[in-house]
């Protein structure tokens, strides 16, 4: 491969942040212009990627081999954790098996009067309603698990390959 196109881990970094970000402000603008609210799911799937985008540009910016390394296997990392939280959203969005935690609607002992208000007040949309279909075929949850798994798969691909 020639050497202006050889993938160093300093832009394999650059490369992650930059796909993150993008990513992220993907999902803000599906949020914001499309008024999409996203479910606790939802955010927790942004997590990782912000997860991703810091160890991409820690990695760019850091002058240590091993360090680069290590902060690329963790981005590579943070992507399939997010693929298996987007996947996991799947399942609940199919009814395979059932929400956790406020995507399932879970609501403490409370008396009559602060059940009605929270009812009233009630604004997080449930993990298991698919607001947004791309083509009507495709949830959000199921493009970003296959994005996300991508993204990790290339991540410790590439840093591996890197690595011989």
């Amino acid at each position: 491969m020639p050497e202006q196109f050889r993938l160093t881990d300093r832009s394999l970094g650059v490369a992650i942040a930059v796909v993150s970000l993008v990513t992220l402000v993907f999902a803000l603008g599906m949020e914001r212009l499309l008024d999409l609210p996203p479910c606790s799911l939802c955010v927790n799937q942004r997590w990782t990627y912000v997860a991703a985008l810091l160890f991409g540009a820690a990695a760019a910016a850091t002058g240590g081999t091993g360090v680069r390394v290590l902060l690329l296997g963790l981005a590579g990392a943070a992507f399939l954790i997010g693929a298996a939280i987007a996947a996991f959203h799947v399942g609940v969005e199919h009814g395979w098996w059932s929400a956790i935690g406020t995507c399932a609607g879970d609501i403490p002992e409370l008396d009559i009067t602060q059940l009605q208000e929270r009812l009233q007040n009630l604004q997080e949309p449930r993990c298991d309603e698919v607001l947004w279909r791309l083509f009507g075929l495709f949830s959000l949850a199921e493009i970003n698990a296959v994005a996300s798994l991508g993204f990790g798969v290339a991540t410790l691909t590439a840093l591996s390959r890197m690595r011989r």
